[in-house]
């Protein structure tokens, strides 16, 4: 059976600007398979008639091949999360609780991914620290280069 990717948010946002770079980096990984964070991040980025149709378009070819996180998931990324902040009864600063916003669905990407045997595709050098976080072999993630 083939390996099958996952592109996470800035990929697609990257190959959107520069569709050279998009050839060149991410048009070699096939099969795809579509996280459900992604497309939720994608959607709520799509804010003018033209990124609306075109993520109406990206959502019905991903349809078949959704991967979403379960429960267990959502346990181990909180888990991991936990991990982010130190021990202590001061409440994190703002910009602490948005990195770790932001590393929820980072993680959420990652985590579902490899839970369904897929390999990220990401220019993020944040899921670094999942992958740490949960020993997956270095081959279930990839860092291509920001265009």
């Amino acid at each position: 059976m083939p390996r099958r990717f996952v592109l996470d948010t800035n990929v697609f946002q990257y190959g959107v600007s520069h569709p050279g770079w998009w050839d060149a980096n991410v048009a070699r990984f096939h099969p795809l398979s579509y996280s459900a964070v992604v497309l939720s991040e994608l959607r709520r980025a799509a804010r003018t008639d033209e990124a609306v149709e075109r993520f109406a378009t990206l959502e019905r070819l991903a349809k078949p091949f959704v991967v979403a996180p379960s429960s267990a998931d959502w346990l181990l990324v909180g888990s991991y999360l936990a991990t982010l902040f130190p021990a202590s009864r001061k409440e994190p600063s703002r910009e602490a609780l948005h990195f770790v916003r932001k590393q929820q669905n980072d993680a959420l990407i990652a985590i579902s991914a490899w839970r369904n045997g897929h390999v990220v595709v990401t220019c993020d050098s944040d899921l670094g620290r999942v992958w740490q976080f949960t020993g997956q072999s270095k081959d279930r993630l990839v860092r291509l280069p920001v265009p």
